[in-house]
């Protein structure tokens, strides 16, 4: 018999919810507590999905289970309990032992059992609690968009035990708590070092011997071993390890480069028998974030343009989300030209980093910090804040550490009257000062009342600050970006000094930038944009990592909504779209005129053409301001985590909508536009225009052949050709272009570059009336 080291526990385990806490003073814990009244359920799942739909809170797990035989055999001297995921905060116990608690849904953790088992009928019991929480300027769970965005399943709590659960076969030694470390310390010879840190956690005093291997993963190329000696001693046993590699091959993302892999494996030998072993893989890389010009990022020491999208959870049902769908979507990336992902506010599966790293795309990460938290979360926000890095940051794909998504209150009613009744104080203050000031002669009248408002409008700011008033909040001080986020930063500088750590997203003009022209903004007007190229804005985008509009999934999969779909639609359905699937009715309505659509068909065609026009007119006016003033684009939003109209190129349904084409297109490395989008023109205007070449490869590009056309009416009215070379990472204009148009009608314009066999044809539409 094959002897394993795991043995799951996953498969039927019972539930039973407990909406008033009677659970801890009734023992539910306990092996004499009866559970045949309780629900079964599937382990891994979420109890909203299985067993106790609209449900949140305390739910009680318990599953009755055996030593497996095959388990058994040479059983190590020590068996641990690990669990994978839980959503949010638990308590274990076993065999009526309590093991501990745990808050935090994203990582693996584990206790020693090795003393509570018996053979047959083991008892493990969890209490898992997840709320919804109401005050959402109050929040005390780090959850991110699981639980609080405008773009998931407003309906869902993700409770419940997410992961796998196993038992784990320990030796008296174990490997545990691996930190690895990449630099390159020669281009030229291409020389890589290697920093390893990891315990070894040892029931004995002895010599031990630790054998490491090196070996190209996915490319050829010689292996290393290095063998180490090291006397243990009982407990954790700290072990530092440089390795130099010579003739090294880097990690470099797909459009620059190949993303090369090194086997990693640390063997632990004592008296000629193997103890431990642990296998992972590392990527020889470096990224530096330098602020100077907006942001511009080195890979390996060469400037790169970051190009992307925000990420949502896989699923918002992470217990459903497989291996098959990640690399779907980020082949799908590949395609779409990305070299970066921001994880948008969570983290998601293990599996997602492997890929990325696979793949050559660099991940931006985000802790699970969405909008405004309570204070009482420092302690837990710290301690899961390490857990994140010591997870994520050996993967060769993990860029950019982000501490916390837009730290900001909403302004929420309790918020409103705060904000009304700090108003009326100031100005109450303001005429009584002014009175009081007057009455006793200090001053005259009119000055008495302008020294008095100064004083109010500078009390109403004071008052605002202490508060946490929203004005203030957002670009004065607030405690979760200037207290919080700042002990989070200084944190993951400790553990990860090798990675950029951006404090807090979303801060206007201190860190990157969020804007919404043609939605939020000047809806229906994306254009509007173009203000952030002159000279002042500039300064606002280093570097941009939202911005977007909302379009409907194709009718094919708005169908699986399984709601009334009538067309036109009632204010009713507005409504139910608005509440359970994140519409936002009135910006659609200002957008689109809806008597104009005669079918449900063309008015999804007609926003998803919006969108379209909106990402890749922004798309290219950040690549026209690369490094000045911005270093890169990440827009808003890739996937949909639940059936939903967002702001997503990729519904839930894993179906592109038309924006992922022209994001695609936006995005080519090679790439030819116009300076100034046309849209209309008076009869007999001058068109005026610069037709642009850009390319983001690290080589330089000769002999391309570019074709500019102007087309009435399948005719066309000019036409020229061009042939140039571009330098690596560089921009340049090829001609300005001034044609006088003298009749009106509907006009195209078709930009057809010609590459190493590739055509990338750019086209844009515009009238002159």
């Amino acid at each position: 018999m094959e002897m394993i080291n795991i043995q799951s526990l996953n498969g039927k385990w019972k539930i039973k919810p407990d909406p008033y806490g009677d659970g801890d003073e009734e023992e539910w814990w306990w092996t004499g507590h009866s559970d045949r009244e309780w629900t079964e359920i599937d382990i891994p799942s979420h109890w909203q999905e299985e067993s106790l739909p609209d449900y949140e809170g305390i739910v009680w797990y318990r599953v009755l289970f055996d030593i497996q035989d095959d388990f058994k055999e040479e059983l190590g001297p020590r068996i641990l309990l690990r669990l994978n995921g839980i959503f949010y905060y638990t308590e274990i116990w076993l065999n009526n032992e309590y093991l501990g608690e745990h808050d935090g849904y994203f990582d693996t953790f584990e206790f020693d059992i090795t003393n509570l088992l018996d053979e047959r009928n083991n008892l493990l019991s969890l209490k898992v609690s997840c709320y919804d929480e109401k005050n959402i300027n109050k929040k005390s769970q780090m959850t991110g968009v699981f639980s609080h965005w405008d773009a998931s399943d407003p309906n869902f709590n993700p409770g419940g035990i997410w992961g796998d659960v196993e038992l784990v076969k320990k030796g008296p030694l174990y490997i545990k708590d691996l930190s690895i470390n990449t630099k390159i310390i020669d281009e030229d010879s291409r020389t890589g070092k290697l920093d390893l840190l990891f315990n070894i956690n040892s029931l004995i005093t002895d010599e031990t011997d630790i054998d490491i291997k090196i070996e190209p993963r996915n490319f050829e190329g010689n292996s290393r071993n290095k063998n180490l000696k090291v006397d243990l001693k009982p407990g954790d046993n700290l072990i530092k390890e440089e390795i130099i590699i010579q003739n090294s091959r880097f990690w470099w993302t797909h459009d620059h480069g190949f993303p090369h892999l090194y086997d990693l494996r640390i063997t632990t030998n004592m008296k000629g028998k193997k103890l431990d072993a642990i296998r992972t893989f590392f990527g020889i890389k470096e990224l530096e974030l330098k602020k100077r010009g907006g942001w511009q990022f080195y890979l390996n020491k060469k400037r790169i343009f970051i190009k992307g999208s925000n990420y949502a959870p896989q699923n918002h049902r992470i217990a459903f989300a497989v291996k098959e769908d990640y690399e779907e979507e980020v082949d799908m990336m590949v395609e779409a030209n990305f070299n970066m992902i921001r994880i948008h506010a969570h983290i998601d599966k293990k599996d997602l980093h492997e890929i990325t790293s696979e793949k050559g795309i660099l991940v931006w990460q985000d802790l699970p910090l969405q909008w405004y938290y309570k204070k009482s979360i420092l302690d837990s926000a710290l301690n899961q804040t390490e857990k994140a890095v010591k997870q994520l940051k050996n993967y060769p794909s993990q860029g950019v550490w982000c501490c916390h998504n837009e730290p900001f209150k909403f302004p929420t009613k309790e918020e409103n009257y705060k904000i009304i009744g700090a108003l009326i104080g100031s100005i109450i203050m303001v005429l009584g000062l002014g009175f009081l000031f007057s009455y006793i002669n200090l001053f005259n009248v009119s000055l008495s009342y302008v020294i008095s408002a100064l004083i109010g409008v500078g009390m109403f700011f004071l008052i605002s600050i202490v508060l946490e008033l929203v004005p203030t909040a957002l670009l004065i001080y607030n405690w979760n970006k200037n207290v919080l986020d700042k002990k989070l930063k200084k944190l993951i500088l400790t553990l990860d000094p090798d990675h950029p750590v951006v404090k807090a997203s979303g801060l206007p003009g201190k860190t990157d930038f969020h804007w919404y022209d043609g939605w939020y903004f000047n809806a229906g007007k994306y254009w509007k944009a173009k203000k952030f190229s002159n000279r002042l804005l500039k300064k606002l985008v280093p570097f941009i990592t939202e911005y977007g509009a909302q379009s409907f999934p194709k009718i094919k999969n708005f169908k699986k909504f399984g709601i009334e779909i009538a067309w036109p639609f009632s204010q009713d359905t507005w409504e139910e779209l608005k509440e359970n699937f994140r519409c936002q009715p009135k910006i659609f309505q200002k957008i689109f005129k809806i008597e104009n659509y005669e079918s449900l068909k063309e008015f999804i065609d007609a926003t998803q053409e919006y969108q379209a026009k909106a990402l890749k007119y922004h798309n290219e006016l950040w690549r026209r301001m690369r490094y000045n003033n911005t270093g890169g684009a990440i827009c808003f939003l890739f996937n949909d985590c639940a059936p939903i109209i967002s702001w997503s190129i990729i519904d839930f349904w894993g179906t592109p909508k038309k924006a992922f084409d022209e994001v695609k297109l936006s995005f080519e490395p090679l790439y030819s536009f116009l300076k100034i989008w046309p849209r209309k023109y008076k009869k007999k205007s001058l068109f005026k225009n610069t037709l642009l070449l850009v390319n983001d490869d690290l080589t330089d590009h000769n002999d391309i052949r570019i074709g500019f056309m102007i087309i009435k009416q399948n005719k066309k009215i000019f036409q020229k050709q061009y042939i140039k070379n571009i330098g690596p990472d560089e921009l340049i204009e090829i001609e300005d272009i001034q044609i006088q148009l003298e009749e009106v009608g509907d006009y195209r314009i078709e930009i057809n570059l010609k590459h190493d066999e590739r055509v990338i044809k750019n086209k844009y539409e515009f009238q002159i009336s």
